[in-house]
């Protein structure tokens, strides 16, 4: 199990989104990865609010992980388009490497699927220098919607397909089926991948292990890599110690 442990690390993006996070606590979250950076062990990102960054960057200075914020109305998108769009543009002046977006639900659930698509662009357009994940938070939605917001995500220029903010309850391995198959079937038609994020309530490697084979099993071992798997958790990294450490 060890070394099923240590490839589910490599897919890790650690996140703290707490409403009280501040220097001092993100500080002490960071210095946790530390010892297995030292290590030889990989991780894939880290995520934050935009304004802890610096102290991410401070203390990982020497290593090589994603920085990873999340911006543009996060974590329920209903700021205007205007916001968004200035919020996605100071975004792309850190030194950051991705960003983690809250789809308008408002829009999806109304049919303004024009708009939707629109907003999706325009937020993409501001972060040229950035991977932007779009998140679907899939627990508010039924399967159709999830394919429907798939495909607008990808279509308006989604590096990521994510599931949830981890606000409004976690991913499923149902919805994240959903996902997979839209991102197989736009491989098969364009050559492009598309990645996927597997966000709240992963906290045992048991869970992220069945993410992982669904992944494998729908969209193939091509797709099982950093750069197009990733799971964002906080409680995680705790139960993957238990065999990393061992």
């Amino acid at each position: 199990m060890k070394e099923n442990a240590r490839e589910i690390l490599s897919y890790l993006d650690y996140t703290s989104l707490s409403i009280t996070d501040n220097k001092k606590t993100i500080s002490k979250f960071i210095r946790t990865l530390h010892p297995l950076l030292e290590k030889g062990y990989d991780v894939a990102g880290v995520c934050v609010y935009p304004t802890q960054i610096d102290v991410v960057n401070k203390l990982l200075k020497n290593y090589s992980l994603q920085r990873v914020v999340v911006g543009c109305g996060f974590p329920d998108s209903q700021q205007l388009l205007g916001t968004k769009i200035n919020d996605a543009a100071a975004l792309n002046q850190l030194a950051i490497d991705e960003v983690d977006v809250v789809m308008n639900l408002g829009l999806l659930k109304a049919g303004k699927l024009d708009l939707l698509f629109d907003e999706i662009v325009a937020i993409r357009a501001q972060l040229p220098l950035k991977k932007l994940k779009v998140i679907l938070e899939t627990s508010m939605l039924t399967k159709k919607e999830i394919v429907l917001a798939a495909q607008i995500a990808i279509r308006g220029g989604a590096d990521f397909l994510k599931t949830s903010t981890g606000k409004n309850g976690g991913a499923t391995p149902q919805a994240f089926e959903q996902m997979c198959k839209v991102v197989v079937e736009h491989f098969k038609e364009t050559g492009q991948k598309v990645g996927l994020k597997v966000s709240g309530g992963v906290r045992n490697l048991e869970q992220a292990l069945e993410y992982k084979e669904m992944v494998n099993q729908i969209c193939g071992e091509v797709f099982l890599h950093p750069s197009t798997f990733r799971i964002g958790a906080s409680s995680l990294l705790n139960d993957l110690l238990n065999y990393i450490e061992d």
